[in-house]
C-alpha cells in the first residue's frame, strides 16, 4: 500500500499507522483477507497464512545514525548504507 494515497486518503488512518503500527497492520490485514475472501474464498484460505500488507513510500526518512529509543513501537523509514556485515 502506497503510504501517500493513505495519508491523502484519511491522514488520521495514516497516523494511527505510524503511531500503533501492529495493530493497524493487522487489521489491514484481516481487511485484506476479507476483500480476498470475497472475490476468491478457495484461494484467500489456501494464502492466508502468508497474506501481509505491506506500507512504501513513508514520507519521513530517518538517517539511521538518527534512530534512537524515541522510534520505539513506530514505523519509521531509515536512509542508509551498510558497509560492513558480521
Amino acid at each position: 500500500m502506497d503510504f501517500g494515497e493513505l495519508l491523502r486518503y484519511n491522514s488520521d488512518l495514516a497516523n494511527r499507522v505510524l503511531l500503533e503500527p501492529d495493530s493497524s497492520l493487522a487489521s489491514f490485514k484481516i481487511a485484506a483477507f476479507e476483500t480476498m475472501r470475497s472475490e476468491n474464498a478457495l484461494y484467500a484460505d489456501r494464502v492466508k497464512r502468508e497474506l501481509a500488507v505491506r506500507l512504501r513510500n513513508l514520507t519521513d526518512l530517518v538517517p539511521l545514525r538518527n534512530v534512537d529509543t524515541s522510534y520505539i513501537d513506530r514505523l519509521i523509514a531509515v536512509s542508509g548504507m551498510v558497509v560492513r556485515t558480521s
